[in-house]
C-alpha cells in the first residue's frame, strides 16, 4: 500500500514539473508566433499565438491544481512555477511594447512587482507557514494581480486580431487601472506584514 502511494506521488511530480518546464518552449515558440505576427500582419501567426498563449497559462493552472490535490508542492517547484510565469509575462510585455502595442512603463511595473514578491518573501520567510507557502509570500490582490498579468498578452492579441475600435484607449486605461491595483495590493501586502512581524 505504501509503495503504491509512494509511486503515485513519483508519477505526480515527474507530470506537474513536465508542465511546469514545457512553459518555457512554449514561451519560445509563443514569442516567435507573436514576433512574426506584429512584423507580417499574417493572421496565422496571431491564431498560433494566442493558442499557446491559452496553453501556457492552462499549464498554470493545471501544475498547481495537480499539486495541490496530490499534496506535492515542493519549494523547487513553486520556484520554478513562479519563474517560468515571470518569464512569459516580462517577454510577452517587451514583445508588445518593441511593437507599440502598449506603454513601456508597463513592464517597469511587471518588474516592480516580482522584485517586490521576491524580497518581501525572503525578509518575512518562516513568518507565514499558514499561507498557501512556507517559502513565499502570497496575499489575496497579488495573487489576483498576477492573474491580471497574466492574460494581458493574450487580451491585447485578441483586441489586435478583431481590429477592436479604440482598442489602444481600452488598453491604456485598463494597464492604469491594473497599475493602481498592483500599488494597492503592495500597501495592503506591507499592512498584513506589519501585523505579523
Amino acid at each position: 500500500m505504501v509503495p503504491n502511494k509512494c509511486n503515485r506521488n513519483i508519477v505526480a511530480i515527474l507530470l506537474i514539473n513536465f508542465i511546469t518546464l514545457s512553459r518555457g518552449p512554449m514561451t519560445v515558440f509563443f514569442s516567435y508566433q507573436l514576433i512574426q505576427y506584429l512584423t507580417t500582419g499574417i493572421q496565422a501567426y496571431s491564431f498560433c499565438s494566442m493558442i499557446i498563449s491559452i496553453l501556457i497559462i492552462l499549464s498554470d493552472f493545471i501544475d498547481g491544481k495537480f499539486a495541490r490535490r496530490y499534496g506535492v508542492s515542493t519549494e523547487i517547484g513553486q520556484s520554478f512555477d513562479i519563474y517560468f510565469d515571470f518569464a512569459y509575462i516580462f517577454i510577452a510585455i517587451s514583445i508588445l511594447i518593441k511593437y507599440s502595442k502598449i506603454d513601456s512603463y508597463f513592464i517597469i511595473v511587471i518588474v516592480y512587482k516580482f522584485v517586490e514578491f521576491l524580497i518581501t518573501s525572503k525578509i518575512f520567510k518562516g513568518k507565514f507557514q499558514n499561507r498557501k507557502s512556507k517559502k513565499y509570500y502570497y496575499d489575496k490582490l497579488g495573487i489576483i494581480v498576477s492573474g491580471i498579468y497574466y492574460v494581458i498578452p493574450l487580451i491585447t492579441i485578441l483586441l489586435i486580431y478583431f481590429e477592436v475600435r479604440y482598442s489602444s484607449i481600452i488598453l491604456r486605461i485598463a494597464l492604469l487601472v491594473i497599475t493602481a491595483l498592483t500599488f494597492i495590493a503592495s500597501f495592503m501586502k506591507f499592512y498584513d506584514i506589519r501585523k505579523i512581524s
